[in-house]
């Protein structure tokens, strides 16, 4: 169990929302896997306080940690609905590299861990994230595939991380900004345009991912420029 080698993965699925990024989190799971990494893998029973807790205490330094899920500003929430990382525990956090799919907690969760204890990044959202997250009966095609465009969004940092380590975290942010982008972009060629599509849907998905393109941001301890090297 090497350092950098290491990447501790939380991952509810008990609801609509965290159907959709449990999804999204097996993709990287699995990429994790194909690169020889050691995974403590807390998923759905298992994203508890407790187990999180114990996997960060025994986890090296420098390693990763992964959240799909819900998230507050100054919490992530397990499967039971209570905070698994919070203000509390989050000196835990401090020894790992953090990568969040969840609303809001990079505003003191990542502030905490970032600036107090000294965590070489955090990447997260500074507002909630926005999408379809609830299943519409009428607009399933629809809210399917724009989904799958936000899903790609949310894993680019990662995926384009594992793909080039030597990357930097700053770099990581650009590549994710250009997903967004492109992701925009795609819609609004594919979808606004499309007969068998409603346009009040695709728009107002237009809208929620430009929202969280704005909303992406990642701290490092020093001076929140995003230039801390995501693998030592």
């Amino acid at each position: 169990m090497c350092a950098g080698k290491h990447v501790i993965l939380v991952r509810t699925c008990h609801d609509e929302t965290t159907e959709h990024t449990y999804g999204w989190s097996e993709e990287i799971r699995r990429l994790f896997e194909e690169g020889g990494w050691t995974i403590t893998d807390c998923e759905c029973e298992d994203a508890v306080r407790e187990q999180v807790e114990a996997a960060l205490e025994q986890a090296p330094p420098e390693s990763v940690f992964v959240f799909y899920g819900h998230g507050y500003v100054d919490n992530l929430e397990g499967r039971d609905g209570m905070p698994v990382c919070d203000l509390e525990n989050a000196h835990l956090l401090g020894k790992c590299k953090v990568y969040t799919v969840a609303c809001s907690s990079i505003m003191e969760l990542g502030e905490a861990v970032a600036k107090r204890h000294g965590a070489p990044v955090y990447f997260g959202y500074a507002d909630a994230i926005q999408a379809y997250w609830i299943k519409r009966e009428k607009y399933v095609r629809e809210t399917t595939e724009m989904m799958a465009v936000l899903g790609n969004c949310v894993n680019s940092g990662l995926r384009a991380w594992l793909a080039q380590p030597e990357r930097t975290a700053l770099e990581i942010r650009k590549i994710m900004k250009t997903a967004y982008e492109e992701g925009i972009d795609y819609c609004d060629k594919h979808f606004l345009e499309r007969e068998d599509f409603d346009n009040n849907v695709a728009f107002q998905f237009l809208s929620r991912l430009r929202h969280n393109e704005e909303a992406l941001t990642c701290l490092d301890d020093k001076n929140n420029e995003c230039l801390t090297r995501l693998v030592s």
